[in-house]
């Protein structure tokens, strides 16, 4: 191959986006394409015209499959992430006329800390996935389905594969544009929430190796380090999913113009003090609904209900060293636990996505985007589900 790239003196990789070149803006999607791999897929009939030529021009539409490929495997997802609806819709967003002139220098700061952290964090699940650690939102609740395409509007939805994965550039933008009156706190709790959605992925992507190797691994051992590795994630899953329920509950809060609910001690004050400010119609709308689901006191009890010594009341958790000690199923437990926070991070991801419909309505009633429903790119919905 380093022959064939100094005959053709190409030693460049491809660099691929969908999106018009007069559209391309910050955070289009964009596919590095290695050399070796076009040159392998390539046609024959190419490959000997380029042998005459002394120049190589790939095909064009070769490049444009790869590059999709590409997209959906580090990006989008498959079929079950929605990949194909998010990938239209973000073609559709990234050729829409946009600027991004409201930002404060705080927001920019937050934006690309929160990009670099979401490249990171994919390159993590490139290296190693398992299908388990997947959100399948899809099939847990059928309605993110449809709210992925108005969210476009202002909080404009990348991937749902292993986490929340939004345009923050022109989230924060949409916030600062729409002159919100707690655009500060709102951009605040936003940049949390999706951090913390992050950081329990990334550590139950961490908990999954973990059980591999207590299964693997244990043999005659009584204890293995990777075990009590295992309960520190364990902790440190349930403060982050803890965290992100509280913070959810306040950004709404901010809202609709209820303020510091984080001043509140107890949830239950919180959740509250939200039943009697928000208005009837909103709470008419299903996602409104699943939005109190999702920071009902029964989901902060039930993380409660996991926890170690050190933080549980009752001193009585299953992710205690005393559990592993000399047990040779102590993946079982493992496993049942990341099974349990599994589900909490899901719920949790369908909860933020609930706190993004909500708060897209209020930005739209105050700066209303310049296109209709109807101009949505919903072909790919209905081809989606066909089988």
């Amino acid at each position: 191959m380093n022959v064939v790239k100094y005959i053709f003196r190409n030693t460049n990789d491809f660099t691929v986006s969908h999106t018009k070149l007069d559209k391309i803006k910050r955070d289009c999607p964009i596919a590095v394409i290695p050399f070796q791999l076009v040159w392998a897929r390539d046609s024959l009939k190419n490959k000997v015209k380029t042998i005459f030529k002394l120049k190589y021009l790939p095909n064009e539409n070769l490049l444009q499959k790869i590059a999709e490929e590409i997209f959906m495997a580090e990006v989008f997802g498959d079929k079950e992430d929605l990949g194909v609806v998010l990938f239209d819709i973000m073609l559709w967003h990234q050729n829409r006329s946009w600027e991004l002139d409201n930002l404060t220098e705080s927001d920019t700061r937050k934006a690309n800390a929160l990009e670099g952290m979401t490249v990171l964090s994919r390159k993590r699940y490139l290296e190693y996935t398992t299908p388990r650690l997947k959100l399948l939102l899809k099939n847990h609740q059928p309605i993110v389905t449809f709210l992925i395409f108005p969210l476009v509007a202002k909080t404009p939805i990348r991937s749902i594969m292993y986490f929340i994965d939004i345009q923050s550039r022109f989230s924060f933008n949409s916030i600062r544009k729409a002159k919100h009156k707690y655009a500060d706190d709102i951009i605040s709790y936003l940049y949390e929430v999706l951090i913390l959605n992050q950081k329990s992925a990334n550590k139950l992507h961490s908990l999954v190796k973990h059980i591999y190797e207590a299964e693997h691994q244990k043999k005659d051992s009584i204890l293995l380090r990777t075990e009590i590795d295992a309960i520190s994630e364990v902790d440190t899953i349930i403060t982050y999913l803890k965290a992100s329920i509280e913070k959810n509950t306040t950004l709404v809060g901010y809202t609709f113009n209820i303020p510091k609910l984080e001043e509140k001690k107890e949830h239950k004050k919180r959740i509250k003090a939200i039943e009697n400010n928000v208005l009837e119609d909103v709470k008419k709308k299903s996602y409104f609904k699943m939005f109190m689901d999702g920071i009902s006191s029964a989901q902060i009890e039930n993380l409660n209900n996991y926890r170690t010594g050190l933080l549980h009341k009752k001193g009585v958790s299953s992710n205690q060293p005393q559990e592993f000690y000399g047990s040779q199923d102590s993946y079982k437990s493992l496993t049942k636990m990341f099974d349990f926070l599994m589900g909490q991070h899901r719920e949790n991801s369908i909860l933020i996505i609930a706190t993004l419909a909500l708060l897209t309505d209020e930005l739209v009633k105050l700066d209303k985007p310049n296109f209709n429903l109807s101009d949505l790119p919903v072909n790919s919905l209905f081809n989606d589900h066909v089988d």
